[in-house]
């Protein structure tokens, strides 16, 4: 009766082992589907029509191979996860996040054209400019505050 007993433990294991491993599968799936779903619409979103147009932009990966309009394609379709060297390359071409495309955040950091200057200023200045930059925004922000409040 002991055999039959660990027999059984051993069987009940592998159920469980195997189930745990099925949950996981699921959810490294669901995450690359999800990231190919918004490679596509950050993509279309920034004017890339076609998988060759962004294939083109984006030219060689970090390893020196070019992108190509099958691996594009199987990133979107998440037949394959997204390296996030290729994600942090992909997400300065199309204006988002490395994080939002890898499903690690949810906001996708898109910046508009005057954010996106006013931040590269920001960081090509020195110090002195930073501080005044820094500043200006800090005395600005209860003013923008107050015109929420009033509007709302």
């Amino acid at each position: 009766m002991e055999q039959k007993y660990t027999q059984s433990a051993f069987m009940a294991t592998l159920l469980v082992n195997d189930f745990a491993q099925k949950l996981t599968h699921n959810k490294c799936m669901d995450t690359r589907i999800e990231s190919g779903r918004r490679l596509r619409e950050a993509r279309l979103r920034e004017g890339f029509e076609t998988l060759d147009q962004l294939a083109d932009a984006a030219g060689l990966d970090f390893k020196g191979r070019p992108f190509t309009v099958s691996k594009i394609s199987n990133w979107e379709r998440g037949y394959r996860a997204i390296h996030p060297e290729i994600a942090k390359q992909l997400s300065k071409i199309l204006n988002c996040s490395a994080g939002w495309l890898l499903c690690l955040d949810d906001t996708d950091g898109t910046l508009m054209p005057t954010e996106r200057a006013l931040l590269e200023n920001y960081r090509a200045t020195d110090d002195r400019g930073k501080r005044l930059i820094s500043r200006v925004a800090e005395q600005e922000s209860p003013y923008i505050g107050d015109q929420n409040q009033k509007a709302g």
